[in-house]
Parts: structure tokens; sequence; C-alpha cells
């Protein structure tokens, strides 16, 4: 039989030892998403289908979807981004930090709450493109992240590392088309992180 080591500041924890004398140990081995989602209920999925399945990307190409973090006191996590077209070599420019105007040619995007039951509210602006000229309108160019291409029926940008956008950031995604009829829509999963 093992043995056991008290806590030392008497709240009754302890810990197991077994015969080989190792600790006796939980782990979790879920993705901070799933972690949030089942502990605060609140992991979010933000999509340009709001308004219609795909958008038809214009040859000049501009921003698709566009999120900004209104916390004052919450990293925003993007953990995944999907995006979906319908002929390969769509060009991807991921954008953050953009120089806000007057925000046209949108449409405004209610985050879904993964966690039904649970309120669709996250405090975050959010807007997609309403297919009235190349892209929404009253951003400014911020800083280029990342650049690709889409594949034929669909592309997953492989994140190795979440986008976080601090407090009053922002971030978007911008398409341009190698065709005059690339269908496209994208998503995005993400949360709020205190740390």
């Amino acid at each position: 039989m093992g043995q056991t080591i008290s806590d030392g500041a008497g709240k009754g924890f302890s810990l197991q030892i077994d015969d080989e004398n190792r600790a006796r140990t939980l782990t979790d081995t879920r993705t901070e998403e799933h972690h949030i989602a089942e502990t605060d209920q609140a992991v979010f999925f933000l999509h340009t289908g709001d308004t219609a399945d795909t958008l038809t990307v214009t040859a000049t190409g501009g921003t698709i979807i566009f999120v900004q973090n209104d916390s004052s006191t919450k990293r925003l996590v993007i953990s995944e981004i999907i995006i979906g077209s319908d002929v390969a070599g769509t060009v991807i420019r991921m954008v953050k930090n953009y120089t806000v105007g007057s925000i046209a040619d949108n449409n405004v995007l209610t985050p879904f709450n993964s966690f039904l039951g649970a309120a669709d509210t996250a405090d975050l602006t959010a807007h997609s493109w309403d297919e009235v000229n190349n892209g929404v309108g009253g951003l400014t160019l911020g800083t280029l992240i990342a650049v690709g291409l889409t594949s034929a029926g669909g592309n997953e940008p492989e994140l190795r590392q979440a986008i976080v956008l601090d407090r009053k950031d922002n971030f978007g995604i911008e398409l341009k088309s190698v065709s005059t009829t690339d269908e496209c829509n994208i998503t995005l999963v993400c949360f709020f992180d205190t740390a």
C-alpha cells in the first residue's frame, strides 16, 4: 500500500504515493477551447453565412470578415479559422489591427455560442462583407500577419498558434479571387481569456 502526503496547510488535501514512489495524478487532455466551453459556457462561432451561404469574392478583393475585441479586461483568442472556397487559388490575407473608420458595405454579425442554452453575447464587434463593392469598407490595412491560398472544396489554414487579440485589438480576413466566380465562406471559432 502506498503512502499519503498531507498538504501541510491543514486544508485536507492529500497526495497519494504508490508503491514505486510515484505521485498519483489525473490529467485532462481537452483543448483550451473545450475547457472554456465547459467551464465558462462561452466559445463563439462567427461566420459569413449569416445572410448568404457563400459570398462571391471579387478579383479586386477585400476584407470579408472583421472582428474587434471590445473587452477592456479580456483577450479574444481565435482558435480556429475555417475558409471554404469552390476553386483553388483564392488569395487569403490575415490582417491584425486595421485603422477603423466608418464601417460600410457590411452585415453586422451576431456571435453564436457553442454552449447551447447559454446567451449569445460576447464583448466583440463583428462584420462580414455584404457583397457591395469589394469588401467591408472603412478599414485601412493594419499589420499583415499571414498570406495563403485556398484549395478547391475548402481550406482550413493550419494554425500552429492561436491568434490572440489583446484588449481593443481587431482582426480581419481578406480574400481575393483568381477567377470571376469564387464562392467562399469563413467561420471563426473564438473565446475570451483573462490571462
